[in-house]
């Protein structure tokens, strides 16, 4: 018996069940980050030291993408592994970013219109990446607003091209069966 690589062709009730169990991963994936994100230490090194630490992670958010096409282009269901994919670099993104901001905000504390913490800096960061800015904080510095862009066109390039890829992969991966 083959089994259908396309969720519409699935009994309802399997259907839901693996959709569920790929939210949960999803889920887990951006609870893991959001930790890793509390507990790795950022304060105390210097800012040239943090602007390395926000490459490594841009270009581990690419890396993990490139080598998750594969993974979706093997997947038995590739559009729910597209979810848990973007779920993790969506979070790595954000949490990247408001590792920035948190240590930036430390460093300079007139950099943010006020002191970030840690809950902050990531509040910041995903009110910037959804571009809902409640404007509450605000970058008040050059090298603060340097950031704030620079995260505004990782964001749209960056997640636009890997969702964009992953689904391009995911459907791909589906009509070749």
């Amino acid at each position: 018996m083959e089994i259908p690589l396309r969720l519409e062709d699935l009994e309802p009730r399997l259907r839901r069940r693996l959709i569920a169990r790929s939210a949960l991963l999803g889920l887990l994936l951006v609870g893991l980050i959001v930790v890793v994100y509390y507990f790795v230490p950022w304060d105390g090194d210097s800012f040239r030291d943090i602007v390395v630490r926000l490459a490594v992670c841009i270009l581990t958010v690419i890396l993990v993408t490139v080598v998750s096409i594969q993974y979706v282009l093997r997947a038995e269901y590739p559009v729910l592994r597209v979810f848990e994919v973007l779920a993790g670099v969506i979070a790595l993104t954000i949490s990247s970013f408001a590792s920035a901001y948190a240590y930036l905000s430390f460093d300079d504390p007139a950099a943010f219109s006020e002191a970030l913490s840690r809950t902050d800096a990531l509040y910041f960061a995903l009110t910037t990446s959804t571009t809902v800015g409640f404007g509450d904080i605000s970058a008040s510095t050059e090298l603060a607003r340097v950031l704030v862009m620079l995260q505004m066109v990782v964001n749209v390039v960056v997640i636009g091209v890997a969702a964009r890829s992953l689904m391009f992969a995911a459907r791909r991966r589906a009509d070749r069966e």
